[in-house]
């Protein structure tokens, strides 16, 4: 700022520059969660993890649309993996299964993140499938098939 020689413009930018940074702040998460219960802004997939470890059926899958990013095969392994190493972190033993190879299961969790899918109806090959129970949490949306 020293290219400004007018004082008071000067400090008047300073003042408005920390001014403006400080009511920022008192919007933003970084600061609220020293007074406020943590806002979830990512999907809440251990909500959604822990209410499958409670219910009586442990296998699960998740219905995600294809996008141009990437193949099925590839977007399959990468779900899988994230969440089989997830669900070893937090110390839950979870089955997950790839819900287009089920023949011998007769429930399923159902998972599909909002975020990446337009709509979560069931996909083509478990439309005969029975939803016995449905949650939502944060992006996430839960339903328990009867198959």
């Amino acid at each position: 700022m020293d290219f400004i020689k007018n004082i008071i413009l000067k400090k008047t930018l300073i003042f408005l520059t920390i001014l403006f940074t400080i009511i920022n702040l008192s919007t933003e998460t970084t600061l609220k969660q020293f007074f406020y219960e943590r806002s979830i802004h990512k999907p809440d997939l251990k909500s959604a993890f822990y209410m499958i470890s409670n219910s009586q059926h442990r296998d699960y899958s998740f219905n995600i649309e294809k996008g141009n990013w990437t193949s099925e095969k590839n977007l399959n392994g990468i779900i899988k993996n994230y969440s089989e190493k997830y669900n070893e972190l937090i110390n839950l033993k979870l089955n997950y299964t790839d819900f287009n190879k089920v023949k011998t299961k007769k429930f399923l969790w159902l998972i599909c993140l909002t975020d990446l899918n337009k709509k979560c109806d069931l996909p083509a090959s478990l439309t005969n499938s029975i939803i016995l129970k449905q949650e939502n949490f944060n992006s996430v949306n839960m339903k328990l098939l009867k198959l």
